[in-house]
């Protein structure tokens, strides 16, 4: 009996710290969260599918009606650009990931357009 009361207790106070959490999440955590994982799937699925060409194609933040007046800066027009590269351009590699100017860009760390493409080593 004494192990069952522990465990209702643990149950309990890691559903209420849960909900502190959530309660504390923002919507970007979130967005930026599902996003991680999507880059992470990509490359997985190409691993598991190599005859199967996939990437992932972050953007930028674009000026849309869902993002206004959150600072985007990006027109729609060039927010396209990563997508038409993955799209009918010749890619040099499969699971990868492409920023918003088209170029090869890591997922654990932040790539600027302009900025020398990721060559797939960890820098530390």
């Amino acid at each position: 009996m004494r192990t069952r009361e522990c465990s209702v207790i643990q149950t309990k106070f890691l559903g209420r710290r849960l909900r502190i959490l959530q309660k504390r999440m923002q919507y970007l955590d979130v967005y930026g969260l599902s996003k991680a994982l999507l880059a992470c799937y990509t490359g997985y699925f190409a691993q598991q599918h190599p005859k199967i060409l996939s990437s992932c194609v972050t953007p930028g933040f674009i000026d849309t009606q869902m993002t206004a007046g959150y600072g985007a800066s990006k027109s729609p027009e060039q927010g396209t650009l990563a997508i038409t590269h993955c799209l009918f351009d010749e890619l040099s590699g499969n699971g990868w990931n492409y920023g918003s100017d088209g170029v090869r860009s890591p997922y654990h760390f932040m790539r600027n357009p302009g900025e020398m493409a990721y060559d797939g080593n960890a820098p530390f």
